[in-house]
């Protein structure tokens, strides 16, 4: 039982840094809100970059934490943090502290999935309005009879 401290506590380790990476993303999320909102392209392209930057260290951290899991685990493949969890291999506080980390993981990750599906459909309705915008302004809108007519400007701030 020895040999499988060590793995089970470098697996709290990154389950910590991937919680960690996780709440980084969100933040990275609700600016990348506030820069739709306030239409600013170039605070939306900086935190779109440092969420690649997080996206990768998720990556990596994902590959340690599948190793440990083969260590802890030697018999399965893509072996999920509940399998060991329910597992011999770790102690009643181990279980509790995994267990803790399981749930705020999967926490993080529904709250991130929310907010970015919030941004994706207020980038889509920004695109809709512009190019609805920028059409009256060619004068190739819905309605013909205005066409000839000078075009209506859309304050987009409202």
């Amino acid at each position: 039982m020895k040999t499988q401290i060590m793995p089970v506590s470098e697996l709290v380790e990154v389950l910590r840094d991937e919680l960690a990476a996780h709440h980084h993303l969100l933040q990275l999320e609700l600016a990348k809100r506030e820069a739709i909102i306030a239409r600013d392209g170039e605070k939306l392209k900086t935190s779109a970059g440092e969420q690649a930057k997080e996206l990768h260290k998720i990556d990596l951290l994902e590959s340690r934490r599948d190793k440990l899991a083969q260590q802890i685990l030697p018999a399965g493949s893509d072996i999920k943090l509940s399998e060991i969890i329910a597992s011999d291999a770790v102690s009643a506080p181990e279980k509790k502290e995994l267990g803790r980390y399981q749930m705020a993981l999967k926490s993080a990750l529904a709250e991130l999935k929310k907010i970015s599906e919030v941004n994706a459909n207020m980038l889509i309705d920004s695109r809709d309005l512009f190019k609805t915008m920028i059409m009256s302004l060619a004068g190739k809108g819905g309605q013909r009879e205005h066409a000839a007519s000078r075009p209506l400007l859309v304050d987009a701030n409202c």
